[in-house]
């Protein structure tokens, strides 16, 4: 299974096409962790797929987790079933599927609970990339796009970068064209449209088209949110242009898994404000920075590379 960049990666962008907690076994939820495979090719005859996700152990919440399992990928998911428990194992078997099939896993703890597993698929593939992180600035009246993966790739394949003023209908923006042994990227979107700008990336495997990440900013009253340097160092600091003249916002840095690992509120002046010793005791890893004012109801992402 390929780990998906963002807690919450289904649910994040276009709420009308989130998936239903009842797909969950669930009520509501919170803290969402996915996973995505190809079905091989070839599958054999029945075509089948068994899941199986062991040494499950939830803590905090309530202490325990709540699964889904679906056909596609985010924006078009159709649900193949639900489990729920408090730890120990879950097999899934998958029939009504076919080769070259994408199918999306979901875990999401119950009532806020943090959960370790593992997970193994039977006659599935792997995708081509396992982690993807896409981030978004302005800059001189662009766009400026970034992908870092988080691994170095074998070989050259192409990755799709699409944009939308609403979130629902994407047109292609650009087709980048990896390279070996180089991991990290930037181009620029140089007409972007007034107000939101959804940006996200893609790739085709086996014929499928498989959502790999998204990232959101808003051209006309963009704070700017950068990290510097990044990867993070224990030095690195947080640089945010307050181009709208908040007095406060609230910041948040979680885990590739959804924990948080610091929350506070901070200050800003009118002009450009640079925070330091925020990333001291964070340990080698993703993590993903939140930058939230309430008051404007804005809220931006940046994800970085601690190591």
């Amino acid at each position: 299974p390929t780990p998906q960049s963002l807690d919450n990666f289904c649910m994040t962008f276009n709420p009308t096409n989130d998936p239903a907690p009842a797909t969950f076994c669930a009520s509501s939820l919170e803290n969402t962790a996915w996973y995505t495979f190809i079905v091989a090719t070839p599958c054999g005859s029945p075509c089948e797929v068994v899941i199986n996700v062991n040494n499950i152990v939830c803590s905090g919440g309530g202490a325990g987790f709540q699964m889904g399992l679906y056909s596609g990928t985010c924006g078009s998911l159709t649900s193949l079933g639900c489990q729920s428990g408090t730890g120990g194992s879950v097999i899934a078997t998958l029939s009504s599927i076919s080769a070259g099939d994408v199918i999306t896993m979901g875990i999401d703890g119950n009532a806020g609970a943090n959960c370790t597993y593992d997970i193994t698929a039977s006659n599935t593939s792997p995708l081509n990339l396992k982690e993807i992180h896409f981030s978004s600035a302005i800059k001189e009246k662009q766009v400026k796009l970034n992908i870092l993966m988080e691994q170095t790739l074998q070989k050259e394949q192409d990755i799709y970068i699409e944009k939308s003023n609403n979130g629902v209908d994407y047109v292609l923006l650009h087709t980048l064209k990896t390279v070996i042994g180089r991991n990290d990227y930037i181009f620029y979107d140089k007409t972007p449209y007034s107000g939101d700008n959804f940006y996200r990336a893609y790739e085709f495997n086996e014929g499928q088209k498989v959502a790999l990440a998204k990232t959101k900013v808003n051209f006309d009253k963009e704070n700017q949110l950068s990290v510097y340097p990044n990867p993070i160092t224990s030095s690195s600091v947080l640089k945010i242009n307050n181009n709208s003249n908040w007095q406060n916002v609230s910041l948040s840095i979680y885990g590739a898994t959804g924990e948080t690992h610091l929350k506070k509120q901070l200050s800003l002046s009118n002009d450009v404000n640079v925070f330091e010793n925020l990333f001291n005791n964070l340990k080698k890893g993703i993590y993903f920075i939140e930058l939230i004012n309430f008051d404007s109801n804005f809220r931006t992402y940046q994800s970085v590379i601690k190591q």
